[in-house]
């Protein structure tokens, strides 16, 4: 997959996430999709804790943004607390494998399903089979956060910018094209490349200086894959987008490119950051 990559490279990298970090799809997709999906799955009594539990996870806490096998997995973790554990131990396997797997899409998901004829396995594909079904007729159509298309075309002067995002690969490209940014970027990377940290790792081998490297994104695990490579990460403010997106386009990204890392507008935004999820 790597080998779509241009060879004559900018002099600058740019990784950036796509669903709740440059397009404002992510709540409405987990509310009225990923959540109903997941109730219809479980047939669990209590539908509203299930969805409250499913939002507060992917939305509102340190694991915002984590692949759809990962969250479902911390569902089926938290809901056994409440629950029969042995109405919930179907998923066991499952679990198993989203916790050694290096690889979070749809076929290898198959590929393991199929290997050992496990239904937990098999019910969690139906579910995600599901998820796809229900993003593809959603009536609300998903649009750009405020800066984010200048801020691209700002970027893109000067930097290869690649969408590394953990969405399934197909609905993000559908996306990033029908809303006019694709051309902004060297490659659209949905979860079929793996995990974001693999994916960043496999862009710096291919001779990208992890000093001159950028990851944006809104989630830990954006700034925890960025970290794992030794690249900076500038964070996406949940509930406020457009000011994010505004300051890295008028004022933070020029400072980056000159390796300015410590000026006050960059190390304010990431505290910020910190400070909503609770991670500090």
């Amino acid at each position: 997959m790597m080998s779509q990559i241009k060879k004559e490279k900018a002099p600058y990298l740019v990784c950036v996430d796509s669903d709740g970090c440059a397009i404002d799809s992510m709540e409405s997709k987990h509310r009225e999709c990923f959540g109903p999906a997941l109730i219809d799955t479980l047939g669990l009594i209590n539908m509203q804790e299930v969805m409250d539990l499913w939002l507060h996870i992917n939305l509102y806490s340190k694991w915002r943004g984590i692949n759809r096998y990962q969250g479902f997995w911390q569902m089926i973790m938290t809901l056994k607390k409440r629950y029969s554990k042995q109405e919930l131990s179907m998923y066991d396997a499952f679990g198993h494998w989203v916790e050694t797997t290096h690889m979070f899409s749809m076929d290898a998901l198959k590929q393991e399903m199929e290997k050992n004829h496990d239904l937990g396995m098999k019910k969690v594909h139906g579910w995600s089979r599901d998820v796809n079904n229900r993003i593809e007729t959603m009536q609300k159509k998903s649009k750009l956060f405020e800066h984010v298309q200048p801020c691209l075309k700002v970027m893109s002067k000067h930097a290869d910018i690649f969408v590394v995002s953990s969405a399934n690969h197909d609905a993000i490209d559908k996306e990033w094209k029908a809303l006019g940014i694709a051309p902004f970027v060297q490659l659209i990377g949905g979860q079929e490349y793996g995990k974001k940290e693999d994916f960043i790792k496999g862009l710096i081998e291919q001779g990208y200086d992890a000093n001159q490297a950028l990851m944006i994104g809104d989630a830990p695990g954006d700034m925890r894959a960025a970290a794992q490579n030794h690249i900076r990460f500038y964070p996406i403010q949940p509930q406020d987008e457009g000011w994010s997106w505004g300051m890295l386009k008028d004022k933070i990204f020029e400072e980056l490119l000159h390796n300015h890392d410590d000026s006050n507008d960059y190390l304010e935004a990431v505290k910020r950051y910190k400070i909503t999820l609770g991670l500090e």
